[in-house]
């Protein structure tokens, strides 16, 4: 039962857990205007480098905080940091911001956000499920996960080409709330 609720929870998030290479097209779309596209595309691959480096820089010490405190808080603390994330990019956008200081702040916190997400929810199956079935415990997260992407892709995406980048993460920010709250009521 807490593990049907954590797929729930996994789901819903992963529904609004957009392709982190979208940031690379949002902060060249925001900073274009001030710095040209050319040198904005150089500014948004060197924040995604910082992005990865700081992503492989934080899983460690983020599984190893989850073995002192819990998994489960800091998942939903992971999954807060991904809506704020997403927040930032639908005020960037709203506004406009063309702040590489601010880009730099949303890049490292989705860094962070993915460290947590990819750490802690392979642990907290493993927390939730007999060991006799892990493997296949395994599998259905990853399953739910494929499916919450090609559901984020299709519709942040969708949105983002229909309508604006400002609702396309506005949905996002949403739906990794959503996730946030349910993860946080697994028991």
């Amino acid at each position: 039962r807490s593990f049907r609720r954590f797929l729930v929870g996994v789901g819903v998030f992963g529904a609004g857990d957009y392709a982190h290479t979208l940031l690379i097209l949002a902060a060249t779309e925001l900073l274009a205007p001030v710095y040209g596209l050319v040198r904005a595309s150089q500014i948004a691959a060197l924040l995604y480098v910082g992005h990865n480096v700081l992503y492989a820089a934080a899983s460690y010490p983020i599984g190893a905080l989850s073995d002192r405190l819990g998994r489960r808080g800091l998942l939903g603390l992971g999954y807060l940091l991904g809506a704020l994330v997403s927040l930032g990019l639908v005020a960037a956008f709203a506004v406009p911001v063309a702040n590489v200081g601010f880009l730099l702040l949303l890049f490292a916190l989705a860094g962070t956000f993915i460290a947590a997400e990819d750490s802690l929810e392979g642990a907290l199956t493993a927390d939730l499920i007999d060991p006799a079935v892990r493997g296949t415990a395994y599998g259905v997260v990853g399953t739910v996960n494929g499916l919450g992407d090609l559901a984020a892709s299709v519709i942040v995406g969708g949105l983002w080409t229909l309508v604006s980048p400002a609702v396309a993460f506005g949905y996002a920010t949403l739906a990794m709330l959503a996730g946030a709250v349910l993860i946080y009521r697994v028991r």
